[in-house]
């Protein structure tokens, strides 16, 4: 779920929203092939946003780019590494998966997901993902005491400004 309150955050700091489902079904696929097992994966999703580092691969060619990212609630995020030399339209970005419940054998609490792996995807999958859903960064990162504001704050300290506080 995203955040309903930013208070005190900057506005304006557009990502969109990348469908962990969808995500899922793809890391489960990779999974299928890594492994010669079915595992059943789940990915929450995430904010894809548009750093304003452009790609090295790409430098001085028509069709320049910017480097993307993926963010969670919690704004931690996963940058898309730079393709090596030149041949490559984009790199990966990591995205974390979880599998199954993990039991706490102090209390016998059972929890929901547990981190236990990733997948790399290009760019251009991930954004195969896109739900249409545009949502503010300071909105999509939770709002819980000072991490993750300075969370917010990191991310869009990597973004380019929005366009209205240029003028």
């Amino acid at each position: 779920m995203m955040s309903q309150i930013s208070t005190g955050r900057k506005q304006g700091y557009m990502g969109l929203v990348v469908s962990g489902k969808k995500l899922a079904q793809i890391a489960n696929k990779i999974y299928e092939i890594q492994y010669d097992t079915t595992l059943n994966c789940e990915i929450e999703d995430f904010l894809l946003i548009e750093l304003s580092q452009r790609s090295r691969a790409l430098e001085g060619f028509r069709h320049e780019r910017c480097l993307s990212a993926i963010i969670c609630e919690e704004g931690v995020g996963y940058e898309e590494t730079d393709p090596p030399g030149e041949s490559s339209p984009g790199g990966s970005i990591y995205i974390p998966t979880n599998f199954g419940s993990s039991w706490n054998r102090m209390t016998g609490i059972a929890r929901a997901y547990r981190y236990n792996g990733w997948v790399y995807l290009s760019v251009p999958v991930i954004k195969r993902c896109i739900t249409g859903e545009s949502v503010d960064i300071a909105k999509f990162i939770r709002v819980f005491g000072n991490r993750l504001n300075l969370n917010v704050l990191l991310w869009q300290g990597k973004m380019n400004p929005p366009t209205d506080t240029l003028l």
